[in-house]
């Protein structure tokens, strides 16, 4: 077998794997969803200050880059 068609066999066989791991991700999101769902409805005005903390913080980062 050729360098190429080794190679080709190596996407091809990645390329069939790609929905699967999707699905898998997909279903890790998920559950950061709910996580993090649990945590605004715990903690709202936490949540609140820290994303604005986290906005000031991004902006001015932002200003320099």
């Amino acid at each position: 077998m050729s360098k190429e068609s080794s190679a080709i066999s190596s996407i091809t066989n990645e390329l069939e794997r790609v929905p699967e791991r999707v699905e898998d991700a997909r279903k890790a999101l998920e559950g950061w969803k709910g996580d993090v769902e649990k945590m605004v409805k715990k903690n709202p005005v936490r949540t609140v200050l820290g994303s604005f903390a986290i906005g000031y913080v991004v902006a001015k980062v932002g200003r320099y880059i």
